[in-house]
């Protein structure tokens, strides 16, 4: 599934499967650049999710089954900052 903006643009791409969102997720900020990418099953977050905030800037979650956090790390310019 794409989601494109009035512009044309593309924002979201993303796969489903039987109403819920399942496998990779992708997001992107107005002028083109990754806003996020994550993994999901049957509906909840699974696995690596990472978002960005402009170009060198970053918050990376990891999560477990049924959308639980069990670590997540903050960096900006290539550096962990947590």
């Amino acid at each position: 599934n794409e989601e494109y903006d009035e512009d044309g643009q593309l924002r979201e791409r993303s796969n489903w499967i039987a109403g819920k969102k399942d496998g990779l997720f992708m997001e992107y900020h107005a002028e083109g650049t990754v806003k996020e990418k994550s993994n999901w099953k049957a509906g909840e977050r699974d696995g690596l999710t990472e978002k960005y905030y402009g170009e060198i800037d970053q918050l990376m979650n990891k999560y477990r089954k049924k959308g639980e956090i069990w670590s997540s790390s903050n960096w900006k310019a290539g550096k962990r900052i947590d």
